[in-house]
């Protein structure tokens, strides 16, 4: 045999040796008799099955099943004086089977065998993490969430002709509903992530998880907190000021799906926008704490939820609206017309803006840089938004205060825009 050849053996014994060790250090299986040696072997099995041909596969996985269920029969079964010798789970059979799998698929694609395999690792090894996370940290509108997002992801999305049609071409439902699928995915990501780190950080997580579904409902909290005195005014600073984070963030990651020219026009101001939120968010939150406030009014966290099958369609709907306004507006009246949309469309949501100007760019209509400009436009008016919600619910001092910590933002932004 070569060394290329022999390189997915070793990969088999090395992610079955992996996966043994985790098992083997489970509480629930510890002294169970299958672990660090059993599991190298299970892949070599698999992997030994696979060079030897198909039959010799069948003939592996069929003793390797035999061997998994007479261990998991004797492990569960009774002793000698009737009693119950213990129930070790089905997970540890279900990861003797994956192995065997494994490692035949090393033969084909070592490669993507050692990366499923470290996939079940962390799977395996993060089994009370995710048994409470599931059991706790989620109710049913949590399913339900994630249910919608499955049906917008793998139902609805391969039904969208993928054309263009409407005005100048603008309308590609695929792409469209393609940016809705992400969008609603960030949303749903952040969402997660502040379920999982629970509420040691209270409002400022949970407003900059929010800022990834809608940046200016996010502010509206985190100024609703500010009336109420929640935390005093430091942390509701801190949490409408990080909101911003997720707005240029989710702003260079739409446009690199569209169009990645732009992205990177616009990564400059974005990270030299993001470099002065997280000094300013730093300096508030210093000696602060863990900010354990929690808004009564906004404990349910609508804003922070992922995407509903409501909001997913009103997005839709903004990005058609806008995409034909952007390219018709840079059709009869070159860069300027993109400009005006763009800054008009930023008061309904920057996102949508930035991704028409991307793609009035990517089909020629603008420049670049005049899409970056847009982009820019679009940020700022939101901002502009963002600062009227601070006034109207929070009022006219933490609105004052927040402008004057947005200023120094915005200017950053804009010198990054110009430079890129």
């Amino acid at each position: 045999m070569t060394m290329t050849e022999f390189v997915p053996l070793l990969a088999a014994v090395a992610f079955g040796l992996a996966i043994g060790i985790e098992r083997e250090r489970s509480p629930a299986h510890r002294g169970r008799r299958i672990g660090a040696r059993t599991f190298p072997l299970l892949a070599l099995v698999g992997a030994v099955g696979a060079l030897l041909g198909a039959a010799a596969l069948a003939v592996a996985l069929g003793a390797s099943a035999v061997v998994i269920i007479a261990w998991y029969w004797r492990v569960t079964g009774v002793d000698a004086d009737g009693d119950s010798t213990g129930d070790v789970g089905i997970t540890t059979v279900a990861a003797a089977v994956v192995t065997v799998l494994l490692g035949a698929l090393a033969v084909v694609n070592a490669q993507l065998a050692v990366a499923l395999a470290v996939i079940v690792v962390v799977l395996l090894a993060a089994k009370h993490r995710l048994h409470d996370f599931a059991r706790n940290a989620l109710d049913d509108r949590d399913v339900k969430d994630a249910v919608t997002l499955l049906v917008v992801a793998f139902l609805v999305l391969p039904l969208m002709p993928d054309r263009a049609f409407g005005p100048y071409g603008s309308l590609n439902p695929r792409t469209i509903w393609l940016l809705v699928v992400f969008l609603t995915a960030i949303g749903w990501a952040g969402y997660v992530a502040a379920r999982l780190l629970g509420r040691r950080w209270g409002l400022f997580v949970t407003t900059l998880a929010g800022g990834f579904v809608s940046g200016s409902a996010s502010t509206a909290v985190a100024a609703r907190a500010a009336r109420g005195g929640a935390g005093g005014r430091r942390d509701p600073l801190a949490a409408a000021v990080a909101v911003n984070i997720s707005t240029l963030v989710q702003a260079v990651v739409v446009t690199w799906v569209i169009d990645r020219d732009v992205a990177r026009a616009v990564l400059v101001g974005a990270a030299a926008g993001i470099a002065v939120l997280l000094v300013e968010v730093a300096v508030l939150l210093r000696g602060r704490g863990s900010a354990a406030v929690a808004d009564e009014q906004g404990r349910d966290r609508d804003f922070g939820r992922p995407m509903s099958v409501k909001a997913a369609i009103v997005l839709a709907s903004i990005l058609a609206l806008l995409l034909m306004a952007t390219r018709a507006a840079a059709h009869e009246f070159g860069g300027a017309g993109a400009l005006v949309v763009s800054a008009i469309g930023g008061l309904a949501d920057a996102h949508a803006a930035a991704i028409a100007a991307a793609s009035a760019a990517s089909a020629g209509t603008i420049t670049t840089g005049t899409a970056a400009t847009a982009i820019g436009l679009g940020l700022l008016t939101n901002l502009g938004v963002k600062l009227t919600l601070a006034g109207t619910i929070g009022g006219a001092r933490f609105a004052a205060t927040l402008g004057a910590l947005l200023v120094p933002v915005a200017a950053a932004v804009g010198v990054g825009l110009a430079l890129g």
